[in-house]
């Protein structure tokens, strides 16, 4: 009966050994597999950063179109506000679903509201889409008649 007790034990611990190696197997696998897929196009992380110059009459409005800065599950977000402004904010358009900033100065130009302003904008992925990550910021330089 002893030798039997043995043979039983030495099959039980030989089996747990087993199932321990198939699953570290299966673990490793599984990582591989993750880290595999956030390489497939080449570019997890792609930063871009954007300059524009922009002339604005005191009073008018400036729009830009941010579509071509990202794609369409992109977010937008003013990252840098101007100081001095009537309207500095970005909408989504209702029929294309784009997003549009708008800038327009505060004073008229009666008042002289000439000078400069800046904003920096920010179109990025949003939280939790894979290992992807792209962002671009869009630095946008007014200069006020």
């Amino acid at each position: 009966m002893c030798n039997w007790y043995f043979r039983v034990v030495s099959l039980h611990s030989k089996a747990k050994k087993m199932k321990n190696k198939y699953a570290f197997l299966l673990l490793v696998a599984s990582l591989f597999m993750v880290f595999q897929s956030c390489r497939k196009d080449g570019q997890r992380n792609q930063l871009n950063a954007v300059s524009l110059n922009a002339t604005v009459n005191a009073g008018e409005t400036y729009q830009l179109n941010l579509s071509q800065y990202g794609d369409a599950d992109d977010i937008a977000s003013i990252t840098q506000q101007a100081v001095s402004y009537k309207v500095s904010e970005i909408n989504k358009d209702a029929v294309t679903g784009n997003y549009i900033y708008k800038f327009s100065k505060a004073g008229s130009p009666k008042s002289g509201g000439n000078g400069t302003e800046k904003v920096v904008l920010k179109i990025n992925e949003p939280e939790g889409r894979g290992c992807h990550h792209s962002e671009t910021d869009i630095t946008i330089n007014f200069t006020i008649l």
